[in-house]
């Protein structure tokens, strides 16, 4: 689920709201380029022509349109942001849930650290498919318009199988595949090991089982091929690495011969550009080996949507494609068009009945556009296609029939109407075959949303109002996840997945909710949101087998009780314990995660990268391939880590949301302070840069360069606008001074003072070709040497992938190679330059890793043991005397490879006593360089850079025996404020001079520093009374002896009541308000008051006030300042809490009591019917329910109670429930009753 956002606190819970727009643009700009597309494909002229215009009409009016929606978008977003503070309501919202469910904590503990998520589990409102493929297609087309050339993929291949290999791990030069007697054993050789995650998962559409052995099972990973397991889900393996297009869509094995199966690829349902295929590959030998069918390598087979086979005669295949239907009499040997649709995409979904001696065929087809339900009812034959079903804004449609009553079909179809657009139009039913005229609607969108009609709804955000008090704005994906599948044994019973999973008993009538994306990975309710597919155990019986099968955008999950209760009643969505379905991941070594970027851990034992809808995980040699854990959710960018401290973390999600944490992710906040520019200036995945010897140091960029210098906690503008956006940026390691960052359209701008420019320097630059520029990094020996990459596929002759400087960007030359040794024309994402060999250069392109041992003349293939996949990103680490290459791949997870030979040297700087001395101790520096292959020798420089003002050279010192060498500070010999110290190794004749890190020594003065804090304890309510806590913090090293003076200017609607803090008085006059803390305030404590505060009617939605704390005994007064913005609830505040008990021990075969207590714990009256929502146990049944003004009834083990009198502040209401205690009730029992009203603000009590 991916929808566009401005602010990451927003992404956290509410951008869903204004998420939309991007989508109906992007949608109503692919509806239009797809209607070309498939005009251009007509086999009738005339039909061609007016399509053609029509197209180009409707693409016209779509840029204007999708223009306009962006506008809208960003005067929204702006509107929302504000001063960019948090939207506490809607950050705490699933917080305020979880806390009433008592959930537990996800990730792991880790021994010396541990790394708390962000944000929570699953969290679906910012992950993005449509930008996702947008984005994909845009890095990789020829001048980044226009499709992907697909066959390219082909032609790259078939050079790559004549171009020498190389093995990293053993430093060897290998014959090409074509030329080696035993290309596996030669691979075995020097193999690269996967890291994981198998326990993540990732898009995934397509899963069959054995028929008679049902622990065999096929999974298609739309960008990781095709994976096998043989015990049942308990682990996976790939089959596909060497197919050169991965994006497996649908699969199909025959009926007759489980041995073979066919993989359909190109994923067509709307976000399609970004993943077109190459056909259909068939498999003989269960996976084995696999062949292109040389039928399917036109672009009518650019999209294989769905495969079906005729259950009678295995020689006869259907492919649903974009183009229509297509038959193959002959086993996929030849191929012919049985159908041509008019209606937008294609055709998307496939049934056959397998209880006719014909081929009786279902085709539903169109998307974005109205779409219509086909049937054949002797495929195999000429017959007609005969229209069965169409209606006026249904969109896309998916079907099944129903196995026990293959009369019975069943079809899902989301909506076009403006109003709720890709929401549920209708479930449809026909009980006789599906003739025209016999399809009924069982549910049909009525235009409210309920438990009924959020089938193709993110249901926990549609309906926020029963679970949190108020709305936080649904969305819709129908025409991206929508599967619909029957009970193998009982035709009434119905399931569908759309971002959530439901089950209906009653043949599509009415509708219980069955999965939870918002828990915990742990938790049994949980499952991963954006449902593909739902297939049942072979011998699946409803009693004694229930096991059925979903795959979805994160990997696997089985269910063993797929009968039992789903969650009904208002509050299905908002209680995870409603429904009494478990899942369990089937995600084992299933490594088909999409990374983005990804960097090692200075350790080298520990990674983190950012991944396409499963947000940004962690990995560990010691947790194994299956024990990732998520920090964040949604789409995960670009990551960072501080070498020097560990603890300091930066990921991204979508645009421009960087977030950073200082304390190993316990805390995270914004890290994109000062930037000013537009989020729709940055790119869906923007990259961001570390200086790699100066951490603090990092670029981003829009349209405009922007640089901090103090770890993001600001940032300033370094450039006038560019020529595109930003899309690559390397840092010298030599010289921080030297950045060179390439913008989308290819041009390249450089630097030499970079550290030094402002919003109003042009950047001088070249364009080396047209394309988007993927990566730049520099050498590490030579500063005026760096390399770029391009993504783009060539479209001029002279344009390449890899490109030269050796004039620090001033001019450019191409170094693919030519020939058998020269780089294919695929896409190229990333490059390093080896530190150990600097002539040594690793490339990651879109069919693995090359390799340049000679400077970029001659290239060799390194994918020894490494799939042919999409590899995003590249790094090197050397630790503990070893030295590995990483890559991050889109579609495979991560993998490493030992290098061969020494290690890079390594330079540790420490500082005793401490790194934050006072201006009085004396300080010593020692730097530590390590490596194998023999003890450095040499020298090494110390460089002091002040306040990043003044650098001098300290002193050149030669290295002792154990490699170390050491500098000391006097007292009183450094200034106040920050060092940042660096060593330069000078090189010896085993190793390469090196340049560290910095080290960041602040010298303190022995002085008073007192910092300034605000918080607020709650979502604001008009009427209501809030509370500031304003926290004074002595960050300084001497005690404060003196009054501490806080002055607090209070908005506008806001009113002084008390406080309360020991040695604090408190006093206001109009609104402002002083306060005095008394006591002494140590170095390194704080003390904290209290302010109650009255919200007036006339506060505004949102209220800012700054307060500032002052002492007589400090002198910095830069953080004595704090300001927040929270937001004002509309409307007077209703609070409601429920208790419930009841006295003894219930009997069987006899009545009990429950007693439940309404409370009114708000300041005001309420406004509306309160409602109590109580499941009764399994063997408990209502009999009665009083008191003063309620109204209860049964539903099933579901009593409502309803009470439409005003409850008053702080006045109980109690209800007296008397149920009927079965001979089949359990020996202990547990169910759980909660209220309901729309004006409640709390819902953690409720």
């Amino acid at each position: 689920m991916r929808l566009k956002l401005s602010l990451w606190c927003l992404v956290v819970l509410l951008g869903l709201a204004f998420g939309l727009t991007g989508v109906e643009a992007w949608q109503k700009k692919k509806t239009a380029q797809k209607k070309a597309v498939s005009a251009v494909s007509s086999t009738n002229k005339q039909r061609r022509e007016a399509a053609q215009k029509v197209a180009a009409e409707q693409l016209k009016e779509a840029k204007e349109y999708a223009e306009e929606r962006e506008r809208d978008f960003e005067r929204k977003q702006e509107a929302r942001q504000a001063d960019g503070s948090f939207r506490e309501n809607e950050k705490s919202a699933l917080a305020s849930m979880r806390a009433q469910e008592g959930s537990v904590q996800e990730g792991r503990a880790k021994e010396e650290r541990k790394i708390e998520k962000p944000f929570r589990e699953g969290e679906k409102a910012f992950d993005q498919p449509g930008q996702a493929s947008e984005f994909y297609r845009m890095k990789r087309a020829p001048q980044m318009e226009g499709p992907i050339p697909v066959e390219r993929y082909f032609t790259a291949q078939q050079r790559m199988n004549a171009m020498p290999r190389f093995s990293s791990a053993l430093d060897q030069r290998m014959p090409a595949r074509n030329q080696s007697v035993n290309v596996a054993a030669d691979e075995r050789l020097g193999t690269w090991v996967p890291l994981g995650p198998g326990n993540v998962g990732g898009h995934t559409r397509s899963l069959i089982i054995h028929p008679t052995n049902p622990n065999i099972m096929y999974a298609g990973g739309v960008a990781g091929g095709v994976w096998k397991t043989t015990n049942g889900g308990g682990t996976w393996s790939p089959l596909t690495d060497l197919i050169a297009n991965l994006a497996v869509v649908s699969l199909a094995m025959d009926p007759k011969n489980p041995s073979v199966i066919y993989a359909g690829t190109g994923e067509g349902f709307g976000n399609s550009d970004g993943n077109r295929g190459a056909g259909i590959f068939k498999t003989t030998n269960d996976g084995a080996t696999w062949t292109r069918l040389a039928a399917t390598t036109t672009e009518n087979f650019y999209y294989v949507n769905d495969l079906v086979i005729s259950p009678t005669n295995s020689a006869r295949i259907y492919a649903a494609t974009e183009t229509g239907v297509w038959r193959s009499l002959d086993a996929g040997a030849t191929w012919t068009q049985i159908f041509e649709p008019f209606e937008a995409f294609g055709c998307l979904d496939l049934v056959i009945r397998t209880d006719r001696q014909t081929d009786f065929l279902f085709v539903s087809c169109g998307n974005f556009d109205q779409a219509a339900i086909y049937r054949n009812v002797q495929a195999e034959s000429s017959s007609d296609w005969v229209q069965v079903l169409t209606e006026t804004e249904m969109g896309r449609t998916s079907l099944a029939l129903a196995p026990s009553n293959q009369n019975i079909i069943y079809a899902l179809a989301s909506s076009l109407n403006p109003e709720r657009e890709y929401a549920l139009h209708a479930v449809f039913r026909s009980n006789s075959s599906g003739d025209p005229g016999t399809w009924t609607a069982p549910r049909r969108h009525d235009g409210v949303f309920d438990l009924n009609t959020v089938l193709l709804t993110n249901a926990y955000f549609q309906l926020s109002l029963k679970c949190l008090g108020y709305e936080l704005g649904g969305y819709s994906q129908g025409w991206y996840d929508n599967v619909i599948a029957v009970d193998p044994v009982d035709p009434e019973k119905v399931w569908v997945g759309g971002i959530d999973l439901f089950r209906s008993d009653d043949g599509g009538v009415t509708w219980g909710l069955a999965s939870y994306w918002y828990k915990e990975r742990t938790d049994p309710k949980y499952l991963h949101a954006d449902n593909h597919v739902i297939a049942f155990h072979p011998q699946y019986n409803g009693t004694t087998n229930q096991q059925m099968y979903i795959a979805n955008d994160g990997g696997i999950h089985r269910t063993d009780n797929a009968r039992a209760d789903t969650a009904k009643g208002e509050r299905a969505a908002c209680d995870a314990n409603l429904s009494q379905i478990t899942w369990r991941s089937l995600n084992n070594n299933y490594g088909v995660t999409q990374f983005y970027h990804g960097v090692v851990w200075p350790n080298g034992i520990e990674y983190m990268g950012g991944t396409q809808d499963n947000g940004t995980i962690v990995g560990e040699d010691r947790l194994g391939v299956n024990g990732w854990y998520r920090i964040a959710g949604g789409d995960g960018g670009y990551v960072a880590n501080d070498p020097n401290h560990d603890p300091t973390l930066y990921l991204e999600f979508t645009y421009l949301s960087l977030i950073k944490t200082h304390n190993n992710g316990s805390l995270w906040r914004s890290a994109t302070t000062g930037i000013t520019e537009g989020e729709d200036n940055f790119l869906f995945i923007t990259p961001f840069t570390m200086d790699p010897s100066a951490a603090r140091r990092l670029w981003i960029g829009g349209r405009t360069l922007w640089r901090t210098k103090d770890k993001a906690d600001l940032w300033t503008a370094a450039s006038t606008q560019l020529a595109g956006k930003v899309s690559a940026t390397g840092v010298s390691p030599l010289d921080g001074n030297r950045v060179l960052t390439g913008v989308t359209g290819g041009t390249i701008y450089r630097s030499t003072s970079a550290l030094t420019t402002d919003a109003a320097t042009t950047w001088a630059s070249t364009r080396p070709r047209t394309g988007y520029v993927s990566w730049i990094t520099w050498d590490s020996v030579d500063p005026n040497v760096a390399y770029a990459t391009y993504s783009s596929f060539n479209f001029l002759s002279s344009d390449r992938h890899v490109y030269k400087t050796t004039n620090a960007g001033v001019s450019w030359t191409a170094i693919d190679g030519t020939g058998t040794t020269g780089i294919p024309d695929i896409p190229v994402h990333c490059i390093l330059v080896d530190p150990r060999k600097t002539n040594v250069l690793y490339v990651g392109t879109d069919l693995g890793v090359f390799v340049s041992t000679d400077g970029g003349a001659n290239w060799l293939v390194e994918n020894t043991g490494f799939a042919n996949v999409v590899t995003e990103a590249l790094a090197f680490n050397s630790s503990n005397g070893l030295t590995h290459l990483y890559a991050f791949t889109h579609g495979r997870g991560a993998f490493k490879v030992r290098l061969s030979g020494k290690s890079a040297p390594e330079i540790l700087l420490t500082a005793v006593p401490s790194a934050t001395p006072l201006v009085t101790s004396a300080v010593t520096v020692t730097a530590t360089v390590r490596a194998t292959g023999g003890k450095p020798v040499g020298k090494v420089t110390f460089r002091d850079n002040f306040a990043d003002t003044t650098t001098r050279v300290l002193d050149t010192v030669d290295l002792d025996a154990n490699g170390q060498a050491r500098i000391t500070f006097p007292a009183n010999s450094l200034p106040v404020g920050w060092h940042y110290i660096s060593v330069d190794y000078s090189g010896d004749t085993i190793y390469n001079p090196v340049r560290s890190t910095e080290l960041e020594l602040n010298v303190l003065s022995n002085k008073v520093d007192l910092a300034m804090f605000k918080t607020v304890n709650a979502v604001m309510g008009n009427g209501a009374t809030s509370v500031y806590t304003l926290r004074v913090r002595n960050v300084g090293n001497a005690p404060n002896t003196g009054p501490v003076t806080v002055v607090d200017t209070l908005p506008t609607g806001l009113t002084f009541v008390s406080h309360t803090g020991t040695n604090w008085s408190c006093s206001a006059q109009g609104q402002i308000v002083t306060c005095v803390f008394a006591g002494t305030l140590n170095a390194a404590t704080e003390s904290s008051v209290l302010i109650s505060v009255r919200v007036g009617p006339e506060a505004v939605p949102r209220v800012t006030n700054t307060v500032t704390c002052s002492t007589l005994e400090e002198t910095n007064l830069t953080n004595n300042t704090a300001t927040l913005t929270s937001e004002v609830k509309p409307g007077l505040p209703i609070d409601l809490t429920l208790t419930k008990s009841h006295i003894g021990s219930f009997v069987r075969s006899a009545n009990g009591v429950y007693t439940i207590n309404v409370r009114n714990a708000g300041p005001v009256p309420t406004n509306a019917e309160i409602v109590v929502e109580d499941t009764l146990p399994t063997g408990f049944s209502f009999v009665s329910g009083v008191g003063s003004g309620w109204a209860c009834s049964a539903s099933g083990q579901l009593v409502t109670c309803r009470n439409a009198n005003v409850l008053n502040s702080l006045v109980s209401s109690a209800i007296l429930l008397t149920v009927s205690v079965g001979t089949n009730a359990a020996d202990t029992s547990v169910n759980r009753a909660c209220v309901i009203h729309p004006g409640d603000i709390n819902a953690v009590n409720n």
